[in-house]
């Protein structure tokens, strides 16, 4: 049977790496998101500019 000491490390160490995985996903949906917003900005730019 394991300590709870090191239950817990072993707990803090999996929420750490979630954290960290959740902050790089939201870091790659927050750049996916502005270089969408581009492209149709770039295609509304363009639609404009044909009138």
């Amino acid at each position: 049977c394991r300590s709870a000491v090191l239950e817990a490390r072993v707990f803090w160490r999996f929420v750490g790496s979630m954290m960290c995985v959740a902050a790089a996903c939201a870091v790659l949906v927050v750049w996916r998101q502005r270089a969408l917003d581009r492209r149709a900005l770039e295609k509304v730019r363009k639609q404009i500019e044909s009138i």
